[in-house]
């Protein structure tokens, strides 16, 4: 058994998994373990040579641009109200705020 497959593969699926649990639970923490598996994920991927690496690695360097800079939007946005998964009260609030 190759260890080293082993590893890139638990990291490549952990790094899928934990993204959909983002999208699912919304929150800060999900983001920030998201975004730290992937970096790992990304890193391993790095030097791989098999099918389809390129796009793999494309792929994750994609998904690390999106969740690094979401995490630190999403601690901008809760340091000043922004509720996560409370979509609602933000569309109540700038519905009331509004003068017909």
């Amino acid at each position: 058994m190759q260890w080293g497959k082993v590893f890139y593969i638990f990291f490549t699926l952990m790094s899928l998994t934990t993204s959909a649990a983002f999208l699912y639970e919304n929150s800060l923490v999900a983001l920030f373990i998201a975004g730290s598996v992937n970096v790992v994920s990304t890193i391993l991927k790095i030097g791989v040579r098999n099918i389809l690496s390129a796009e793999l690695l494309a792929g994750s360097l994609v998904a690390d641009l999106h969740l690094i800079p979401a995490f630190f939007a999403m601690k901008f946005y809760d340091r000043f109200g922004y509720r996560g998964s409370d979509s609602k009260y933000l569309y109540d609030h700038r519905i009331n705020d509004r003068e017909f």
